[in-house]
């Protein structure tokens, strides 16, 4: 029981932060629009506005195999924070 309450906390916490960058990505249009009403593909304002990387192999906080793994031989994943008493 114990590792589906883990499932479902990881899938809840995940939809949350895919959230957070959803409303991170509509503000970014919000002032791009803003700033140029006229927004088009040549927009210079688009690309100065950069959008959280939370979903990458290389994004520091995804949750990677090789962690999960590492976690299971009851290791620390190399991207773990210990600060906080964890």
């Amino acid at each position: 029981m114990h590792s589906k309450k883990a499932r479902d906390e990881y899938y809840r916490a995940y939809a949350a932060c895919a959230a957070s960058v959803k409303a991170i990505e509509d503000e970014q249009q919000s002032v791009v629009y803003t700033l140029d009403p006229n927004y088009g593909r040549g927009n210079r304002y688009i690309y100065k506005l950069h959008t959280p990387d939370y979903f990458s192999k290389t994004a520091a906080h995804v949750i990677k195999p090789e962690d999960i793994q590492r976690l299971a031989l009851g290791q620390k994943p190399v991207n773990m924070d210990t600060k906080g008493g964890a």
